[in-house]
């Protein structure tokens, strides 16, 4: 370039002839034209080397490197994979519900205060965990007559896996007080279900029950008992209404109708 600039100069001044100056012309397109092809290729270098790095999209786990130092990577559908990746946090927790439930959900979805689902794995007893009914199906299954649905769970920790087997529990409605009993507590009668309690002057008593649903091994009664009724549990066999017992000052916990805030 320093050459052609001189030249432009003698030209102008005759010092050097026409055919001269062409020369040097075409040596600068020339130099200039392996500078664009050099950069061209650098950028090409670049760009290659920008793929040896992969960036994952999404922020997780990966697994284990399906090919080690000194394969073959190629490009393609019909190339071996190099790893996976899955998202850990949140995590999609997927359901079966059926359509009675469905129809209890889908209004509750457009409100801004979206329906709670309680989540518990398989080495725990309760629902420990508090995820967020996100999206349901668009069609519900003829062969089972069940509608698939999905909640998003929060899992900063990272110790729930994808795959895991979990149980979910849906809330059907706002807490509210309700009379519970434990479960073994209640007798069968045909059709019926009910329980003796000692009534006033500790003779007792018997009570029908209308149920409602369970929450873990304690049932909602609707009707039947009053918080504080004393609920015969051992020797029930023995007595029967209208008799006088003697009531055991160590009263178990579970002998007692009681009231607890309730989501069924």
């Amino acid at each position: 370039m320093l050459d052609l600039s001189r030249g432009k100069k003698l030209i102008g001044t005759h010092a050097i002839s026409q055919r001269d100056y062409d020369v040097l012309n075409n040596a600068a397109r020339e130099s200039k034209a392996a500078r664009e092809i050099a950069e061209a290729e650098v950028e090409s270098a670049r760009l290659s080397e920008s793929y040896t790095r992969i960036t994952a999209p999404v922020t997780g786990r990966i697994s284990r490197a399906e090919l080690t130092v000194g394969n073959l990577v190629a490009a393609g559908i019909d190339s071996p994979v190099l790893a996976s990746i899955v998202a850990l946090d949140p995590l999609y927790v997927a359901f079966n519900a059926d359509e009675r439930t469905y129809l209890n959900y889908i209004d509750k979805l457009s409100n801004k205060d979206k329906p709670e689902v309680l989540v518990g794995l398989a080495d725990e007893k309760d629902y420990p965990h508090k995820a967020i009914l996100h999206s349901v199906d668009n069609h519900l299954s003829t062969e089972t007559g069940t509608i698939r649905m999905r909640a998003l769970l929060d899992n900063p920790s990272s110790r729930l896996l994808p795959g895991l087997q979990a149980r979910v529990r849906l809330q059907a409605s706002k807490s509210y007080t309700a009379v519970m009993i434990d479960q073994t507590l209640i007798r069968t009668d045909q059709d019926r279900r009910y329980v003796l309690v000692v009534g006033n002057n500790d003779k007792v008593e018997y009570r029908p029950l209308e149920l409602g649903n369970r929450q873990g091994k304690l049932i909602v009664v609707k009707k039947g008992l009053n918080k504080g009724d004393r609920v015969i549990s051992g020797g029930a066999q023995l007595v029967s209404p209208g008799e006088t017992v003697v009531v055991s000052k160590d009263e178990s916990p579970s002998s007692k109708s009681r009231e607890g805030n309730k989501s069924s």
